[in-house]
């Protein structure tokens, strides 16, 4: 968890860093244990397991875990070690360098780096053949939300997510290019349904041509 304003919304305690990732890590290592179907121990500093089990298994000979961020410290290795996914950030270039930098703690784990899956989060997108209009219904979405209107103004328009298809369209391309096989857009709600239509349709034929 990273997003404090939610923490305090529901009233759990929000530790630090390095402990959120020490959870991040036993929690992890238990999931695996489990998805795998063996019985999980740890005694660990947040977390403890005495033999539990997953019951009854995956129909599926392996259950996938995704694991998402890119501290390369602390959560690169715990993927590297866990997850089945990756769900990383950043813009195309620093995606690419983080995903090259997976690779070799994969390698270094035992594992073959093409096992994990690379996915990438992204801010909402907004689609119009206008951009002064698109980034307009983007602001008043994140103003919804709680963002201030000058945060939610500056989000808007800096975002390469905002505006035309084809520009939209051109920025997955460097991210399939970096290495991503899959998005996953932060999506607020109410849904936008013309940019769910516009990515259902001209920006997915694009990204399979």
């Amino acid at each position: 968890g990273w997003h404090a304003a939610e923490h305090r919304a529901f009233g759990f305690t929000f530790p630090s860093l390095g402990e959120r990732l020490d959870r991040l890590e036993e929690a992890a290592s238990i999931s695996r244990q489990m998805l795998d179907g063996q019985a999980a121990t740890l005694d660990g500093r947040w977390l403890t397991a005495d033999a539990v089990r997953n019951e009854p298994p995956p129909v599926q000979e392996r259950l996938p875990l995704l694991v998402g961020g890119s501290g390369e410290r602390r959560t690169l290795p715990i993927v590297a070690r866990t997850a089945d996914i990756w769900n990383g950030e950043g813009d195309p270039e620093t995606f690419a360098r983080k995903s090259a930098l997976l690779d070799g703690l994969c390698a270094t784990a035992g594992r073959e780096p093409s096992r994990v899956r690379r996915t990438v989060g992204l801010p909402p997108p907004i689609i119009r053949a206008d951009r002064s209009k698109a980034i307009e219904v983007l602001v008043e979405s994140l103003v919804r939300h709680g963002t201030n209107v000058d945060d939610a103004r500056a989000a808007a328009e800096g975002s390469p997510l905002v505006g035309p298809s084809k520009q939209v369209l051109d920025r997955l391309r460097q991210y399939a290019a970096a290495g991503a096989t899959e998005v996953m857009f932060d999506w607020p709600t109410p849904s936008d349904d013309e940019t769910l239509v516009a990515l259902a349709g001209p920006v997915r034929d694009g990204l399979r041509a």
